[in-house]
Protein backbone atom coordinates (compact mmCIF):
# COMPACT_ATOMS: atom_id res chain seq x y z
CA UNK A 1 0.00 0.00 0.00
CA UNK A 2 1.43 3.21 -0.26
CA UNK A 3 -0.04 6.94 1.03
CA UNK A 4 -0.23 9.74 -1.46
CA UNK A 5 -1.42 13.32 -0.88
CA UNK A 6 -4.69 14.24 -2.26
CA UNK A 7 -5.88 17.76 -3.59
CA UNK A 8 -9.47 18.55 -1.93
CA UNK A 9 -10.46 19.44 -5.50
CA UNK A 10 -9.89 15.55 -5.99
CA UNK A 11 -11.67 14.41 -3.24
CA UNK A 12 -14.58 16.53 -4.12
CA UNK A 13 -14.69 15.24 -7.36
CA UNK A 14 -14.91 11.69 -6.32
CA UNK A 15 -17.35 12.34 -3.68
CA UNK A 16 -19.87 13.64 -6.86
CA UNK A 17 -18.87 10.88 -8.95
CA UNK A 18 -20.05 8.44 -5.80
CA UNK A 19 -23.24 10.14 -5.18
CA UNK A 20 -23.53 10.20 -9.33
CA UNK A 21 -23.10 6.52 -9.14
CA UNK A 22 -25.71 6.03 -6.29
CA UNK A 23 -28.14 7.32 -8.17
CA UNK A 24 -27.23 4.84 -11.13
CA UNK A 25 -27.55 1.71 -8.61
CA UNK A 26 -31.12 3.15 -7.91
CA UNK A 27 -32.02 3.45 -10.76
CA UNK A 28 -30.65 -0.15 -11.89
CA UNK A 29 -32.52 -2.06 -9.19
CA UNK A 30 -31.38 -5.47 -9.44
CA UNK A 31 -29.54 -5.08 -13.00
CA UNK A 32 -26.44 -3.08 -10.74
CA UNK A 33 -24.08 -6.06 -10.08
CA UNK A 34 -23.58 -6.12 -6.60
CA UNK A 35 -20.59 -8.64 -6.16
CA UNK A 36 -18.28 -5.31 -5.57
CA UNK A 37 -17.97 -1.91 -3.70
CA UNK A 38 -15.60 -0.74 -6.90
CA UNK A 39 -15.83 3.12 -7.03
CA UNK A 40 -14.79 2.85 -11.04
CA UNK A 41 -16.89 0.22 -12.41
CA UNK A 42 -19.06 -0.48 -15.72
CA UNK A 43 -22.42 1.60 -16.47
CA UNK A 44 -23.67 -1.54 -14.60
CA UNK A 45 -21.90 -2.29 -11.31
CA UNK A 46 -19.48 -4.79 -12.88
CA UNK A 47 -15.51 -4.50 -12.58
CA UNK A 48 -13.62 -2.85 -15.48
CA UNK A 49 -10.72 -3.81 -16.88
CA UNK A 50 -7.30 -2.44 -15.30
CA UNK A 51 -6.50 -1.42 -19.35
CA UNK A 52 -9.49 0.58 -19.23
CA UNK A 53 -8.04 3.29 -16.99
CA UNK A 54 -5.03 3.39 -19.16
CA UNK A 55 -7.07 3.82 -22.26
CA UNK A 56 -9.43 6.43 -20.72
CA UNK A 57 -7.10 8.97 -19.62
CA UNK A 58 -4.39 8.93 -22.66
CA UNK A 59 -7.92 9.67 -24.89
CA UNK A 60 -8.32 12.13 -22.37
CA UNK A 61 -4.65 13.30 -23.31
CA UNK A 62 -5.15 13.44 -26.55
CA UNK A 63 -8.55 15.43 -26.71
CA UNK A 64 -6.50 18.10 -24.32
CA UNK A 65 -3.62 18.15 -26.31
CA UNK A 66 -5.65 18.36 -29.19
CA UNK A 67 -7.89 21.33 -27.88
CA UNK A 68 -4.85 23.53 -26.36
CA UNK A 69 -2.90 22.78 -30.51
CA UNK A 70 -6.44 24.30 -31.66
CA UNK A 71 -7.05 27.28 -29.41
CA UNK A 72 -5.45 30.75 -30.75
CA UNK A 73 -5.97 32.21 -27.39
CA UNK A 74 -3.33 29.93 -25.97
CA UNK A 75 -0.25 31.83 -27.28
CA UNK A 76 2.64 29.05 -25.05
CA UNK A 77 0.90 25.87 -25.80
CA UNK A 78 3.97 24.11 -25.46
CA UNK A 79 3.20 24.86 -21.56
CA UNK A 80 0.09 23.14 -21.30
CA UNK A 81 0.72 20.03 -23.59
CA UNK A 82 0.84 17.18 -21.53
CA UNK A 83 3.02 13.61 -21.99
CA UNK A 84 1.39 10.66 -23.46
CA UNK A 85 1.69 8.33 -21.05
CA UNK A 86 -0.78 5.72 -18.96
CA UNK A 87 -1.94 6.64 -16.33
CA UNK A 88 0.15 4.20 -14.30
CA UNK A 89 3.13 6.17 -15.88
CA UNK A 90 1.21 9.44 -14.61
CA UNK A 91 2.65 8.75 -11.01
CA UNK A 92 6.31 9.69 -12.48
CA UNK A 93 5.05 13.28 -13.00
CA UNK A 94 4.59 14.15 -9.20
CA UNK A 95 2.41 11.56 -7.82
CA UNK A 96 -1.13 13.20 -8.32
CA UNK A 97 0.37 16.44 -9.58
CA UNK A 98 -1.00 15.61 -13.40
CA UNK A 99 -3.94 14.43 -12.79
CA UNK A 100 -4.41 17.69 -10.56
CA UNK A 101 -3.64 19.20 -13.43
CA UNK A 102 -5.88 17.95 -15.74
CA UNK A 103 -8.87 18.63 -13.21
CA UNK A 104 -7.98 21.61 -12.62
CA UNK A 105 -7.60 23.22 -16.71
Amino acid sequence: MRLISVPVSVIELLKKYKLWQSEEKLNLGELWHKENSFLFTTYDGKAIFLSTISKWFLIFLRKHNELITKDDKISDKEKYLLPEVNFHGSRDYGECSTLYFLLTV
